[in-house]
């Protein structure tokens, strides 16, 4: 009897649960493969949410290419709010979808400014990015940001959780922070004036030539290449700023 219980509870949950998903791709086929594009009106910051990758496209027009299951794609919502488009997906109940199910975004921008990265997919970019100043902060980022760059200041910031940054190209100047689960690979990005705070538990690699501030507060080294004026060096643990030829 407590079995017969039990089992139409969870009967009765589950039902109740299905019934509640109403947007499409909770459950069922997810369709086939297609495309479908966007327009937009200008914005200069994005934001990237959840499970979508993002490849990114400096042009002479705004606008978004979404590519995935035909099922799926009228939940990836492309807001605008100012200059700030947001991009996530809506999909319910998606610990029931298959992980394998991908979803790409192609954003085209004119100008950006600032990246707010808040997914779990993968950032990339089709050719180098080249722009006066660009910002890149993560929070609750999951994935990684592949970019190559050349910009007059960049700066990025990794408060939480273990997205990975591999950035290269070149920046006039640069400031970093990375919190102890981050990743940091920036040995091909060239910097004539960096700023450093680094919390990681590995080691990283930079390349500066100018002046190099550094502060670095746990275990990882920060391993140099180039012959800059160190303006400071500050250790809290066991990481040190070591120069490599």
């Amino acid at each position: 009897m407590k079995r017969f219980v039990a089992v139409f509870i969870i009967g009765i949950t589950i039902s109740l649960f299905y019934s509640g998903c109403q947007k499409p791709g909770c459950i069922g086929h997810i369709g086939t493969i297609i495309s479908q594009e966007r327009p937009l009106p200008a914005f200069t910051m994005l934001t990237l949410e959840d499970n979508i990758n993002f490849e990114l496209v400096q042009s002479d027009t705004e606008k978004i290419e979404i590519e995935g299951p035909e099922n799926i794609l009228p939940n990836i919502q492309t807001e605008i709010n100012g200059q700030t488009l947001t991009i996530s997906n809506k999909t319910d109940c998606r610990w029931l979808r298959d992980a394998s199910e991908k979803i790409t975004a192609r954003v085209f921008f004119k100008n950006l400014v600032q990246i707010n990265y808040n997914g779990s997919g993968n950032v990339t970019n089709l050719d180098t990015l080249k722009l006066g100043f660009l910002g890149i902060m993560s929070e609750k980022g999951a994935g990684n940001v592949n970019l190559v760059l050349q910009v007059d200041r960049l700066g990025m910031s990794n408060f939480k959780e273990n997205a990975g940054f591999i950035l290269r190209g070149s920046a006039n100047f640069c400031s970093l922070f990375s919190n102890p689960r981050g990743q940091l690979t920036i040995a091909d990005l060239s910097v004539k004036k960096m700023s450093i705070i680094y919390s990681g538990l590995a080691d990283t690699y930079i390349q500066v030539t100018d002046t190099l501030d550094a502060t670095i507060r746990y275990k990882g080294n920060v391993y140099y290449k180039g012959n800059p004026v160190i303006t400071r060096s500050d250790y809290f643990s066991s990481g040190r700023l070591i120069k490599i030829q």
